[in-house]
């Protein structure tokens, strides 16, 4: 199989699935696609996105959601972890999530 990963790091490839991710939402919620096979595209690029976020816990899931897909402030974590468990919590979560991202 060949990974989205290939020159990327990990949390450059996962911010890259969610600026496409919004992306795409957008065309959709618009109805700016052509036609049948570009809304097919978009719509199962966010469905294997969702499948996979859907497979993390709680805490997985607040990570990626604060770090890549809604990006409110960046230390959001400072008060609830510290650093050495956020880092490592993060990097768990960002292998877990491209491993279920790429199985679908």
């Amino acid at each position: 199989m060949n990974s989205g990963l290939d020159s990327k790091t990990p949390s450059e490839y996962i911010k890259e699935i969610s600026d496409l991710y919004f992306v795409y939402r957008r065309i959709i919620d618009e109805k700016k696609y052509k036609d049948d096979k570009e809304f097919y595209i978009y719509s199962s690029f966010i469905q294997k996105v969702n499948r996979a976020y859907e497979k993390l816990d709680g805490v997985e899931r607040q990570i990626i959601n604060n770090d890549f897909f809604y990006e409110d402030y960046r230390y959001w974590w400072r008060k609830i972890y510290t650093e050495s468990t956020y880092y490592r919590l993060k990097s768990r979560t960002m292998k877990k999530f491209i491993i279920y991202y790429e199985e679908n």
